[in-house]
C-alpha cells in the first residue's frame, strides 16, 4: 500500500515562516558565526556556519512539529528520517533541544550520474545539504540545499544556482545503497553582505513545474 504524501507546499511555506523569523534578524545571524568562528568550528567555511549552526535546527524543529502533528510521528521514527551533511559533527554547532529529533545520517548518494550538479560532464555523486525521508502511511520526503553569499547583498544568479541544484538532485530517482528519491525540494539562498535587515520572500517560480520552493533573503 502507497503512502499519503503530506502537504509538501504547506511545509515549505511552514519551514519559511521560521527561518524567516530567525534569519531575517542579521545581528543574529553575525552573533552565531563570530561565535563559531571564534572556537575554531569550519573557520574557513562561513556556509558550513551558517547552515548548521542556523538553518539545520529550525529544519529540525520544524520538520519535528510538522510530522508529529501532521503523521502522529515519533520522535525516533521523525530521527530516522533526518539526515545532513556532517552530521556527526552537529553538537559542536548548537545544543539540541526536546523539540528537536536530531539527525541520524548523511544524505549523500555515492552513485554518479551525469551531468553533475554543476551541469558539466562530470560523473559525481550527489550530496545535498539535508533532507527528510519520512515513510509510513503518511510519507514526507524533501531535499534541502543551501547557498549562504557572504558578499553580496543580492543574487539572482544564487537563487538560480540553488534551483539549479536541487532540480539535479531531483531528477535522481535511486540509489543502490540508499533510500533516495525525494517529492519536492526547499532552498535556502541567504545574502549575507553588511549589517542592515534582511528581507525574506519564498521564491515560488519553480513550484508548478519542478516542486521546488527556495527561501531568498537578501539586503
Amino acid at each position: 500500500m502507497s503512502s499519503e504524501k503530506l502537504d509538501g507546499l504547506g511545509y515549505c511555506e511552514t519551514l519559511f515562516a521560521a527561518l524567516a523569523e530567525k534569519l531575517t534578524d542579521v545581528a543574529y545571524v553575525q552573533d552565531v558565526d563570530e561565535s563559531l568562528k571564534a572556537r575554531g568550528i569550519a573557520p574557513t567555511f562561513p556556509e558550513t556556519r551558517f547552515c548548521k549552526g542556523c538553518v539545520l535546527p529550525i529544519v529540525d524543529v520544524i520538520t519535528t512539529a510538522y510530522l508529529r502533528s501532521k503523521a502522529e510521528a515519533s520522535q525516533d521514527a521523525i530521527r530516522a528520517s533526518l539526515r545532513c551533511e556532517g552530521f556527526q559533527t552537529l553538537s559542536q554547532y548548537y545544543e539540541f533541544n526536546n523539540s528537536m529529533s536530531g539527525y541520524i545520517g548523511s544524505p549523500w548518494n555515492r552513485d554518479k550520474t551525469l551531468p553533475s550538479k554543476s551541469g558539466d560532464s562530470q560523473h559525481t555523486g550527489a550530496n545535498p545539504d539535508f533532507c527528510v525521508r519520512f515513510n509510513g502511511a503518511k510519507s514526507l520526503r524533501v531535499v534541502g540545499e543551501v547557498k549562504y553569499l557572504p558578499n553580496r547583498l543580492t543574487s539572482a544568479a544564487g537563487v538560480q544556482q540553488t534551483h539549479r541544484e536541487l532540480l539535479h538532485y531531483l531528477s535522481i530517482q535511486t540509489s543502490s545503497h540508499s533510500d533516495w528519491a525525494h517529492d519536492f525540494g526547499f532552498g535556502i539562498t541567504y545574502c549575507a553582505k553588511g549589517d542592515s535587515a534582511r528581507g525574506a520572500e519564498l521564491v515560488m517560480d519553480y513550484w508548478q513545474s519542478d516542486k521546488i520552493a527556495i527561501a531568498y533573503f537578501h539586503a
